[in-house]
């Protein structure tokens, strides 16, 4: 595979009129995912001492690599990692008490701009409910070296529903995102929280033919924080299966102290499908679909309303509570150690 994405990328720069620097950069390009992909495959050896690997970059996850993902290290790992996030936002999770406690579940939620709320999420339904989410991505992810290492290392998943039914059989926890890349890759011209689902109903019907609860997420925070300065078009990027494509990448612009602020989970009654006896007509999927869709809007929409009541949404006004705290704790200490010498000299 690996010889085949650079045999494209070089006859791509061959046969196009380019100059010497631009060709130059091509090939730069190459030689960089030549050698993350060296990587990739070096680590998989170490791991888990398969010569194979070497020559097979493998499109999904195996069964062993899905069924028997370790979480330990991924759990210290996201524990670790959004410490300080969790500090500087403070996530709000409301609900969570309607999360089932066992069982196969499908978690259904809208994606913010850049995927910032992911880590916030599996982090606290794995702490609290101890539940780590395999959560399913875009093919595209693991058609770069990095897939392994997103499967390996956090358990994600490539959204196939051979994938999805094996996870469901061990009564996993499994976490879509029905507007995948084209909702986390919002654009300049997109409203806030707005899902990009476009009609798709794939987990509606994953769900009633494997009889899985749905527990429908919705959240925000992330786009109130930043704002996007330029849609970079994924086109230009010197990769194989992006040439052609309409998707952009939004530029953010660093986020202004004054903006950085809670995100707010919500938590929805769960859905049941097994009343459905497995029966997937276009009517049920439609039935499902619409019904989780509504769930997450509705939420969106209510979170919206609790922000602008928050007395303690802004990160600054946070801080700036705190100093008061402080600086009265320490004016407090001054008075009584100058009133106790006082009384001491008397």
């Amino acid at each position: 595979m690996l010889v085949v994405l650079i045999g494209d990328l070089m006859r791509v720069s061959l046969f196009k009129k380019t100059s010497l620097r631009t060709q130059s950069i091509r090939y730069q390009n190459m030689i960089l995912i030549a050698f993350v992909a060296f990587l990739d495959r070096a680590y998989r050896i170490v791991r888990y001492n398969d010569i194979r690997s070497l020559v097979s970059l493998e499109k999904s996850a195996s069964k062993k690599e899905l069924i028997e993902f370790d979480a330990g290290l991924s759990k210290s790992l996201l524990s670790v990692g959004t410490s300080i996030y969790k500090s500087i936002c403070e996530p709000v999770f409301f609900n969570m008490d309607k999360v089932p406690k066992s069982g196969p579940l499908l978690f259904v939620s809208n994606h913010s701009i850049l995927a910032l709320e992911l880590p916030l999420l599996v982090d606290r339904i794995a702490e609290e409910k101890g539940i780590f989410l395999r959560a399913l991505a875009d093919h595209a992810h693991f058609q770069l070296p990095t897939g392994r290492f997103l499967r390996t290392m956090f358990g994600v998943v490539d959204g196939t529903q051979e994938n999805c039914k094996l996870l469901f059989e061990h009564n996993q926890g499994v976490l879509v995102y029905p507007g995948g890349a084209r909702e986390t890759f919002k654009r300049t011209t997109d409203e806030k929280y707005s899902l990009k689902w476009n009609g798709r109903s794939g987990f509606a019907k994953l769900a009633i033919e494997n009889g899985v609860t749905i527990v429908p997420i919705s959240n925000v925070g992330t786009e109130d924080m930043l704002e996007i300065g330029y849609d970079f078009p994924l086109s230009w990027i010197p990769i194989p299966f992006l040439y052609g494509s309409d998707r952009t990448f939004p530029l953010v612009m660093p986020p202004k102290i004054g903006k950085l602020q809670r995100i707010y989970f919500m938590f929805h009654e769960p859905i049941e499908t097994k009343h459905y006896n497995g029966i997937a007509s276009d009517a049920n999927v439609r039935e499902v679909r619409d019904l989780t869709k509504k769930c997450v809007e509705d939420g969106i929409a209510q979170l919206r309303e609790y922000q602008k009541t928050d007395r303690s949404r802004l990160t600054i006004d946070k801080f700036s509570r705190e100093t008061q705290k402080r600086l009265k704790a320490l004016v407090n200490w001054i008075d009584s150690v100058i009133s106790t010498d006082h009384h001491g000299k008397l």
